[in-house]
């Protein structure tokens, strides 16, 4: 629009002054030469001046006719992209609608029971599927979760009691890789949620008008954690307007919850493999016999009296020997709390004073000795490795002579993960159950035994 205007004005400029030069010729030296120079050349000045005129105007008009054509191009542009676009995202909606899980309930008040099917258009696999459920007797800091991985459509997920039953959440996978959350909450509130990550995903869905979790709590003037503003709601069957309010914040709290810890400790839990990798994949060496000793105190049932004794010997190596290790003191903070960890054990006389005092690697190797003649009596107590297991986090790393060789680090490190690798999987105990029958299967033997009903 300026630039037509600028044109107009610009046609209507030279016009005026073409027209009046003939009356300024004797006011201005310059004048007079243009208007000299013009009339030298050509005798008629109008003549020539109307049809310079006639041709600039005939420029504007052309030009102005291919700006016009040129906006209708790229208008026509524009909305072929937008078409394209619009086509592009209804498809991928179809797309991931397909396989996208819808949960069913199915209650047997009777007894008290229900079951989660799954239905989706297309039979193709839900992945990564994750089950926790609250109980009203459950604290508010607790989550109970059960991995079931992978389902098809028409299958039975979970079943459960609905006695103090609060609310089921299960978290999944589809086949295009869409986050999915279901909601089952007491009253038969159920609620599908999916997380919407996509900012064209986003826009086209909200042009939809589909219901977003934070837009709701934001009406309802309740807190929201970050995830609700991507969270859609996708279906739900609300039969009380009052405890749909209570539902949705609900599962924003217990959501975060399961984000944030339970899945990655549910995983490393169910998982023994996983939690062995875990130790002897930390990038310190205390921490690696840290974690070792942690890793006993949590399955100690599993370890023969002679293994625990080998680990503690092997420990006990690699803190004496300084080419290996560098072991420092422990704070006064610490000695309070190591003195706090030996009330009600053998150790309670002898170290009681001893911690009173400087602890250093010495003090910690003796202690070390006292836990394996404990082993050896079939003795085992977590506050006293605890100890040891703090001490190796905090106190023990690779010697400082080591650093900056490479190859001494890695045979540092290569050596220490072996042996404890070697430890765990010695006399590592799995349990099979097979109606009143178990196995326990070690690396050395099978044992069968018979399992009573009170097993």
């Amino acid at each position: 629009m300026f630039k037509r205007t600028f044109n107009i004005f610009l046609c209507f400029f030279i016009t005026v002054v073409a027209i009046l030069l003939p009356y300024f010729r004797n006011k201005d030296p310059l004048i007079t030469k243009i208007y000299n120079f013009i009339s030298v050349a050509n005798k008629d000045y109008y003549g020539v001046v109307l049809s310079a005129l006639a041709i600039f105007v005939t420029f504007l008009i052309f030009n102005s006719q291919n700006e016009k054509d040129k906006k209708i191009r790229f208008d026509d542009e524009q909305r072929r992209q937008e078409r394209e676009k619009k086509e592009y995202l209804e498809n991928r909606e179809k797309r991931l609608a397909s396989a996208r899980p819808y949960f069913i309930v199915e209650k047997d008040n009777t007894a008290a029971k229900a079951k989660i099917k799954i239905f989706m258009e297309d039979n193709v696999p839900l992945e990564n599927i994750l089950v926790c459920e609250r109980k009203l007797s459950d604290e508010e800091s607790e989550v109970k979760s059960q991995i079931i991985g992978t389902s098809n459509s028409g299958d039975y997920l979970y079943e459960c009691s609905l006695n103090e039953l609060e609310m089921i959440v299960i978290k999944c996978t589809t086949y295009f890789d869409e986050e999915i959350y279901f909601q089952y909450y007491t009253g038969d509130i159920t609620i599908h949620y999916r997380m919407v990550e996509n900012n064209e995903d986003i826009n086209y869905s909200k042009s939809l008008e589909r219901s977003y979790l934070s837009d709701y709590l934001v009406d309802k003037k309740e807190n929201y954690e970050p995830k609700d503003v991507n969270t859609e709601i996708y279906k739900q069957n609300i039969y009380s307007v009052a405890w749909e309010r209570v539902a949705k914040k609900r599962f924003s709290q217990y959501r975060s919850q399961i984000l944030e810890s339970i899945i990655a400790d549910r995983i490393f839990t169910e998982n023994k493999n996983l939690e062995i990798l875990g130790v002897i994949e930390k990038d310190n060496v205390g921490e690696i016999l840290g974690s070792s000793i942690t890793y006993l105190r949590e399955h100690y049932k599993d370890f023969s009296n002679e293994t625990i004794i080998e680990l503690l010997e092997t420990i006990k190596k690699y803190m004496t020997n300084y080419w290996y290790t560098t072991c420092t003191e422990l704070s006064e903070e610490r000695r309070y709390y190591f003195k706090g960890n030996l009330p009600n054990t053998p150790l309670l006389e002898k170290y009681s004073t001893l911690f009173d005092k400087s602890v250093d690697a010495k003090v910690m190797i003796n202690y070390a000795d006292d836990l394996i003649l404990l082993a050896k009596k079939d003795y085992f107590s977590d506050f006293l490795f605890r100890n040891l297991e703090v001490y190796l986090n905090e106190h023990v790393e690779i010697a400082s002579e080591r650093i900056g060789f490479d190859n001494e680090v890695n045979l540092v490190y290569n050596e220490i993960r072996s042996k404890i690798k070697k430890y765990f999987l010695k006399h590592y105990k799995i349990l099979i159950k097979r109606g009143h029958l178990a196995f326990i299967v070690t690396s050395n033997k099978v044992e069968l035994y018979f399992l009573f009903q009170d097993d």
